[in-house]
């Protein structure tokens, strides 16, 4: 119990001076979140229309940040409901009931992070591989890991989810659980879609395994009861809860009116990138955790099938974020989705340290461990920034060794923005109004009923490049149908990017949406944009922006480049892998602890 008690109490004070270091402002989803706390300690619902007309709660949440409301009224729902899961909210409730802090309510995820390096610590010793020094080194290799500090504090589902899913591993890996270990291993995996659905595949997985485990009980009913009923009370209360607040009882109903749309792009930086970007990726930010992936076959050969399914649990997890090609991870710093899996990171890290005893596994750790520590140094002096350094310093040489999968600017850098009142427009007049973070009026409005081309505008030359495409809109009451299309066509009318605006994705109620429309040209040449309104709502729309942007699609981003190195680098962690797995095995069965 000391050595847990001790693993906490590091933990806490690491996280704790991370988030005075650091000393974060509200940035990405943290003040959504933070208001639906709000909402649900005051008023006990999800429905913020009333958080969003009190001015002063607003300015005190949301600070400098300007305001891009993550809220809507769902078709078939009850109020004006987060886009955003209610887990974190419901976590960070307690605190709110006494005040807005975010400070302290970072407070609290620096404590429930710090349960989980205990945790951690639990698991670790659950591994028969290894003494209770070289625990402690694993330990410390995923502890003060830069996405794990940065995110200890960070008022995101991450590190809630990294803890319940180590909770859910210590109790189904006890020699064996009783109901009410199982109970308890259920209910942690119960939650994970709570604070976010893209935490099921492992709700799944961790649901499979404690069933198998519960079969296994020489108390079979009892024991899969006590599997089950965890479950079965959260996915039921979790199906009426998105019934109610969005009109579904499907995961993905929070998600009905989102304007992301997967492209081939964001699945390959949503995906390898976020194992190997230089901007974004895991790996980068802690290259020793580069011997876990190494170590893989070793763990598995020395542990056995436990370890293979965790490995394979991770994998489909991997597989999952990867799929869903939505785009970039957020405004976050690196590894933000993966950071759920960062501790599994210590298990074969472990298996390498103790069943390779030698000079050069503990010189490869000794190493990328230096290098892990200094970035997490760099990111705590750095508070954490999102871009990756692309200077000629250290740092920035070291990123350079990674794939990038960030603009590059080939060509010259060229934006254009249509000043509304130069506009060619058969419908709308503009209007005296500000859009979010606008220094400026500049809203055109098209009158309900009135159909044609609201805004339409011609860029001066532009070179060949990939191209962001994109306006704001908003609807002046409740719309139905169609409401727009987007055009964006070259100088020989060749269509390049179009899409049409349904009602669904564009609720009237607080702020704008901006719609995005990434494509890429052969030729230089002036593009026109258009904005069409089929006249079945009045319609506000900001000036269209086009701007240059290579990372808008694979082939603008020079990806083909970032997949040849991208794929080398695995194809190197693959052979090592098997050689050093190879090795183990032919050192024979007398090296196994």
């Amino acid at each position: 119990m000391r050595r847990y008690a001790a693993a906490f109490a590091i933990a806490l004070a690491v996280f704790g001076a991370a988030l005075v270091l650091i000393a974060p402002s509200p940035d990405g989803d943290e003040p959504h979140y933070v208001l639906e706390a709000v909402s649900i300690a005051r008023d006990l619902d999800r429905d913020l229309a009333d958080e969003y007309d009190d001015a002063s709660l607003i300015s005190s949440i949301y600070g400098p940040t300007s305001l891009e409301p993550h809220a809507f009224r769902f078709p078939g729902g009850h109020g004006l409901v987060s886009v955003h899961s209610p887990g974190l909210p419901l976590l960070l409730a307690p605190v709110a009931v006494v005040t807005e802090s975010h400070t302290l309510m970072r407070a609290e995820i620096v404590v429930i992070g710090a349960i989980g390096a205990m945790l951690l610590m639990m698991l670790l010793d659950r591994v028969p591989l290894g003494t209770p020094r070289l625990r402690w080194v694993a330990w410390l290799a995923v502890v003060l890991a830069a996405p794990v500090v940065v995110y200890s504090s960070a008022l995101f589902p991450e590190m809630p989810a990294a803890t319940l899913s180590l909770g859910a591993a210590v109790l189904l890996t006890r020699p064996r659980p009783g109901p009410w270990a199982l109970a308890g291993a259920a209910a942690c995996a119960g939650f994970l879609p709570w604070l976010n659905v893209r935490f099921l595949p492992l709700t799944l997985c961790l649901a499979a395994i404690g069933l198998w485990r519960a079969w296994q009980h020489p108390r079979r009913a009892a024991a899969v009861a006590g599997a089950v009923a965890p479950l079965a009370v959260l996915g039921i209360a979790f199906a009426i809860g998105f019934q109610y607040w969005y009109g579904s009882p499907w995961p993905s109903a929070q998600y009905a009116l989102s304007t992301s749309e997967a492209t081939l792009a964001g699945t390959y930086r949503f995906g390898i990138g976020g194992l190997f970007s230089a901007q974004y990726g895991w790996f980068p930010k802690v290259p020793v955790h580069l011997l876990a992936v190494v170590a893989i076959g070793v763990l598995v050969w020395r542990v056995g099938r436990p370890a293979l399914v965790g490995v394979l649990v991770a994998a489909l997890y991997l597989l999952v974020i990867g799929a869903s090609g939505v785009g970039f991870p957020g405004h976050s710093y690196a590894g933000r989705q993966l950071v759920v899996l960062m501790p599994l990171a210590a298990v074969p890290i472990l298996a390498l340290l103790a069943a390779q005893r030698r000079w050069w596994s503990w010189g490869a750790f000794a190493v990328l461990g230096a290098v892990s520590l200094a970035l997490t140094f760099s990111a705590v002096r750095n508070d954490a920034r999102v871009d990756a350094v692309a200077d000629d310093s250290l740092e920035g040489r070291y990123n350079r060794l990674w794939p990038s999968y960030d603009p590059r600017r080939a060509a010259p850098e060229e934006t254009w923005v249509g000043a509304p009142a130069r506009l060619d427009h058969d419908v709308g007049e503009v209007r005296d109004e500000s859009l979010p973070g606008a220094t400026e009026p500049g809203v055109l409005a098209a009158p309900r009923g009135e159909r044609g081309v609201l805004e339409q505008g011609t860029t001066p030359p532009m070179p060949a490049s990939a191209f962001t495409a994109g306006v704001q809109l908003r609807a002046a009451e409740a719309p139905t149908g169609d409401v727009a299309r987007i055009e964006v066509r070259d100088e020989r009318g060749e269509l390049l990017a179009e899409r049409d605006v349904p009602a669904r994705a564009l609720p009237p109620e607080i702020g704008y949406r901006a719609f995005l429309l990434p494509f890429h040209t052969e030729r230089p040449g002036r593009l026109t944009f258009t904005l069409r309104t089929t006249g079945n709502v009045e319609l506000l729309a900001g000036p269209p922006v086009v701007g240059n942007h290579p990372a808008a699609t694979l082939r603008g981003s020079e990806g083909v480049r970032d997949v040849a190195e991208t794929f080398a680098l695995i194809a190197a962690l693959v052979l090592l892998a098997a050689a050093l797995t190879v090795y183990d095995r032919r050192r024979g069965s007398t090296s196994r602890e």
